[in-house]
């Protein structure tokens, strides 16, 4: 935590973005390469934000940092030195923290049981770390956090989990988790467009939104559309016909019902308990695809009611994304 400190410490003086970049290192890129449009450590859609907090993170990080590059070529004088061993860069706008070491937000158990505890251990105070960071940023009067993976992992799960400790809508207006909206990579096309905010200045997250609360709900239609029909509606059949049945991707349940706002106990594995959840994500989510797509209501329970007729499920529900 002491590494830490010296951001949290910093942190408390209300910078308007705190940017958050795993795996940013650009040591690969040529000085030519790096440019305003290519640049993980200083990408372009922060330039509508003012004082910046930029926290690097890649135990690859190059010795001159590509955000050099951009603060040389706006003529922006910087101060350095070290601080619990975090290199950190900073003039009036900009404070930028250097810090060489892996960031864990998943468990992995690909590795020797020893070594998964120390994984284990470091994901326990890097969490911890994200969440205090995130704490503060709620406390500050307009601090606002974007989050990015350039590794290639998916946040979305990490980010809706974070709505149990945080207030949803607090969350989703002032933290930004992956500015692409989309289910992570490691190869990230940025622009200004990116990480947009509303006119009071939050951002817009229509991601972890219902559809019907969408100006443009084709935008997700066919992802909704798609988990219902796999592995939701499956795991609700398969779980029905045998309730010993090891449910599959039980990420994609977790995710929907928290943007719909389910309760869900995760630690009750009764079939019963399990098959009622099911169905009530199930019909919920349907009834906003219908909404969304101005149908009629009564096809909510037509298409539940043939739910077990897989092809012709499958085939009415995705009518819906060509209407």
């Amino acid at each position: 935590m002491a590494k830490w400190q010296s951001i949290f410490d910093k942190a408390l003086t209300n910078y308007d973005i705190i940017y958050i970049a795993i795996g940013s290192a650009m040591g690969e890129y040529s000085k030519e390469q790096i440019t305003d449009d290519k640049n993980q450590q200083h990408p372009p859609f922060l330039n509508k934000f003012g004082r910046k907090m930029i926290i690097l993170i890649d135990p690859q990080l190059e010795e001159y940092l590509a955000i050099e590059y951009y603060m040389k070529k706006h003529n922006l004088q910087f101060e350095e030195h070290k601080e619990n061993n975090i290199r950190i860069l900073r003039n009036e706008e900009i404070i930028v923290f250097a810090i060489k070491d892996y960031f864990y937000f998943v468990e992995c158990l690909r590795f020797p049981p020893e070594e998964n505890q120390e994984r284990k251990d470091k994901l326990d105070y890097d969490l911890s770390n994200l969440i205090n960071l995130i704490t503060i940023c709620l406390n500050n009067l307009n601090t606002k956090i974007i989050l990015q993976d350039f590794t290639g992992r998916d946040t979305t799960l990490l980010y809706t989990r974070l709505f149990n400790f945080f207030d949803k809508n607090e969350l989703l207006n002032r933290v930004l988790f992956d500015v692409t909206q989309k289910e992570g990579g490691c190869f990230i096309e940025m622009n200004e467009f990116q990480a947009p905010v509303d006119s009071k200045g939050n951002f817009i997250q229509e991601r972890y939104l219902e559809l019907s609360a969408i100006t443009n709900p084709k935008k997700f239609l066919k992802e909704r559309i798609d988990q219902i029909i796999y592995p939701i509606s499956q795991n609700f059949i398969s779980l029905k016909e045998n309730p010993s049945f090891e449910i599959m991707y039980k990420d994609n349940f977790y995710i929907l019902a928290q943007i719909y706002n389910i309760n869900f106990d995760e630690l009750n594995i009764n079939p019963n308990y399990l098959i009622r959840k099911y169905e009530e994500l199930i019909k919920i989510v349907i009834e906003d695809i219908v909404t969304s797509c101005n149908g009629d209501f009564s096809m909510v329970d037509d298409l539940f009611n043939i739910i077990d007729q897989r092809n012709e499920f499958r085939t009415k529900l995705r009518l819906f994304n060509i209407l």
